[in-house]
């Protein structure tokens, strides 16, 4: 029984380290994002860039930051 419980165990660390792992490159692709086309100036047109666009990379990024900083410290780092 006790090997069953490290199996689960085992198995939902693994699960959280795949979904760290996936977490990290989402944040370097929502940067990436963000360099490429939320703040590409337009011919130096500030009004290119849009303050909701801005708004919504950002807000997404702190919750993905949110859910990697979690993970890893419930993964001990």
């Amino acid at each position: 029984m006790a090997d069953a419980l490290d199996l689960m165990k085992k198995g939902a660390m693994v699960d959280k380290q795949e979904r760290f792992r996936a977490l990290l490159i989402k944040i370097d692709q929502l940067i990436e994002n963000i360099n490429v086309s939320t703040f590409r100036l337009r011919d130096d047109d500030l009004e290119s860039i849009k303050d909701e666009h801005v708004l919504q990379a950002a807000q997404e990024l702190r919750q993905v930051l949110r859910e990697a900083r979690k993970l890893q410290k419930e993964l001990g780092g």
